[in-house]
């Protein structure tokens, strides 16, 4: 999201959260350690959430002074991933006077989040790219987590009626609206179609957990005797 579209209020409340809570903090941790890529990506995360939740409230005549909880359960209802890594942007700015009486509720227990490295989700793809001695459902399903940010929970209930083959090419159903798969997914998920994938989802769990990039779409495969880029 642009920050440029923010209201002037709305964008120091950002800009504030982003200085005096985020960048002040790592700025004190750097001087004892240095700062996780984990760490670097909540911050990434929450702040990013922060442009998209007041970015979302313009067009509805509304900023972070004038919404109420109505507004905010409508836009965490709308299900993007980002929505409730607003939690704490939006606790800060109540406690600051930028907004009232609004609450992000926490999300149920699910798997502690582990970031890996940018390098070696790379390799990770690569391997799943090239290596056929890796089960195709298995393949299949570590890239879904390492390049579309699919979450293993998805990726498990997933079956043979999830996949469709068209003219246009290869669609998986991870949402409302199916997906296409580009070249090598596509021939991944025609072999993997007639056998469950729970297995192999919590198999890529283990091999890539907490790599959760940003969604994708535009998937550059890398060679398999290439630098990862």
């Amino acid at each position: 999201m642009d920050p440029r579209r923010l209201t002037t209020v709305d964008r120091r409340a950002v800009e504030g959260f982003a200085t005096w809570y985020h960048l002040r903090r790592l700025r004190e941790q750097v001087v004892r350690k240095p700062v996780g890529a984990g760490q670097a990506e909540v911050a990434r995360r929450q702040i990013n959430a922060a442009v998209r939740l007041v970015n979302w409230l313009q067009p509805r005549g509304r900023s972070l002074a004038t919404a109420t909880q109505h507004h905010l359960d409508a836009w965490l209802a709308e299900g993007h991933w980002l929505a409730h890594h607003s939690r704490t942007f939006v606790t800060w700015a109540v406690r600051h006077g930028h907004a009232h009486s609004l609450n992000v509720p926490r999300r149920q227990p699910t798997d502690p989040e582990h970031f890996i490295e940018h390098d070696e989700r790379w390799q990770l793809v690569r391997r799943l790219v090239h290596d056929t001695t890796v089960p195709s459902t298995q393949r299949l399903a570590g890239l879904l987590v390492l390049l579309f940010a699919q979450p293993v929970s998805r990726i498990a209930v997933l079956s043979q009626h999830d996949v469709a083959q068209t003219a246009d090419g290869v669609t998986i159903a991870l949402g409302a609206v199916p997906l296409a798969l580009p070249p090598p997914l596509d021939a991944l998920a025609l072999e993997s179609s007639p056998n469950p994938v729970r297995r192999a989802a919590r198999w890529a769990g283990r091999a890539s957990r907490g790599s959760s990039p940003a969604p994708c779409p535009d998937v550059r495969w890398p060679a398999a005797s290439s630098p990862v880029r």
